[in-house]
């Protein structure tokens, strides 16, 4: 299951990545270097061996709330990992929803620290509607080409998620000028509401 979620947000993804190139630009020869480089998410700069245990505490994540009582959140909040840090992206509908993700997630080994961007909301239906998660999906695509094709920014070094409009940079920058760029060049994109900017400066 946690597979087929993974395979499935792949997915739409590269759609949206693809149309959002389509839109853009006119020059196919452009389309094709800027997926290439936009599709690409693991960090230049770090090792394999802490990509490795970067994959394997996000694999652990996703086990641990499709095998509990909160299956939903497996969907509801998206998860990203670097650097052994767990990033978390989402809406649910109770604090112990959110709290119980926190002290399980902890417990994963290798884990140093977890960021928590979740939002409670007792409305929430646990999953975001089809026309936010396009226009998420649109934001952090185009947010992707800004990044690739930004002077001075190596935008293989970063992830980018949104959710309802809010954009989260996660990554490796090679210095404090190419952190600030950062949240500057995503800020200015359609539909942006806020950029939440976690980029470490590499050492």
């Amino acid at each position: 299951m946690v597979y087929i979620v993974m395979f499935i947000k792949f997915f739409y993804s590269v759609f949206a990545v693809v149309l959002a190139m389509l839109l853009l630009s006119s020059c196919v020869a452009g389309v094709s270097g800027a997926v290439a480089v936009s599709a690409y998410s693991v960090a230049k700069d770090k090792s394999s061996l802490q990509s490795y245990k970067d994959m394997k505490i996000f694999l652990t994540a996703k086990d641990k709330l499709f095998s509990s009582d909160y299956r939903s959140l497996a969907y509801s909040v998206d998860i990203k990992v670097h650097n052994n840090a767990i990033y978390m992206v989402g809406r649910v509908r109770d604090d112990n929803a959110r709290m119980y993700m926190i002290e399980e997630l902890s417990k994963i080994e290798g884990v140093k620290k977890i960021y928590d961007e979740i939002i409670v909301d007792s409305k929430t239906s646990g999953f975001r509607s089809f026309f936010i998660g396009v226009k998420d999906f649109f934001i952090t695509a185009k947010t992707k080409i800004r990044l690739a094709f930004a002077p001075n920014i190596r935008s293989v070094n970063y992830s980018v998620e949104t959710f309802d409009g809010v954009v989260y940079i996660i990554g490796n920058a090679t210095n404090i000028m190419e952190a600030e760029k950062l949240s500057l060049v995503a800020s200015k994109g359609l539909g942006v509401k806020k950029v939440v900017n976690y980029s470490s400066i590499s050492k």
